[in-house]
């Protein structure tokens, strides 16, 4: 007995081989049919198959264009926050130099420094986005939200999701990973240490995500 596949392309492929067969046995057994069909089941048949073929090519085709454009998106985005930073931090040095830096963080709007590390304690940083590529290397960015300057970043990585290891530390806002497969699914995490205690990790990021595709998420 003939067992109809499960996934999609099979589907589409065991459909188009029998339907052929079937249409050729159903002609030459005349306007009757042949074997149990007749000539109307093979037109339902062959309409079906028409429907089902386009309407995959254009989910393809749909799928294609969102991972493009997510991908654009967290590339654009990732610059956006290194600008944004960058200004932040033009403005902490202008301060740090003015004789009046508080009117300067209060016009620019930008918080002032903690000065008193001591008391202060990690967060979680935010803004975290990973950028895959082709040949298996990850860029993974975040913003340092308002941990103190000095703070050390845990980067965790996960096969799974769900059980972590350290994949490096750092005391920047970006690392670069290298020698990941590209298609089989990653997923990260970032957290804050500092003056001996380490924040709540950042929600995961999973890169290339499950079925091979390179879809990124950005967790805020």
């Amino acid at each position: 007995m003939a067992t109809i596949p499960n996934t999609i392309n099979a589907i589409l492929n065991y459909a188009t081989d029998h339907i052929a067969t079937w249409n050729t046995v159903v002609t030459a057994g005349g306007p009757g049919g042949a074997n149990g069909l007749t000539p109307a089941d093979i037109t339902a048949l062959q309409a079906a198959l028409t429907a089902a073929d386009t309407s995959h090519g254009a989910a393809q085709t749909a799928r294609s264009n969102s991972k493009s454009a997510t991908a654009l998106q967290n590339s654009d985005l990732a610059s956006l926050r290194d600008l944004l930073s960058q200004s932040i931090n033009k403005i902490k040095n202008y301060a740090a130099g003015s004789a009046d830096p508080v009117t300067v963080y209060t016009e620019m709007d930008v918080p002032e420094p903690d000065t008193t590390p001591t008391k202060h304690y990690p967060v979680t940083p935010t803004m975290l986005v990973a950028q895959p590529s082709a040949d298996g290397t990850i860029k993974l960015t975040w913003d340092a939200s308002t941990n103190f300057y000095g703070t050390t970043y845990l980067v965790e990585g996960s096969a799974d999701g769900t059980t972590w290891s350290t994949v490096s530390t750092t005391t920047a806002q970006k690392i670069t990973l290298t020698g990941y497969t590209p298609g089989a699914a990653y997923w990260f995490r970032v957290s804050a240490r500092h003056n001996g205690q380490t924040s709540v990790p950042t929600a995961s990021v999973p890169v290339w995500g499950t079925g091979g595709t390179s879809s990124l998420t950005i967790a805020a």
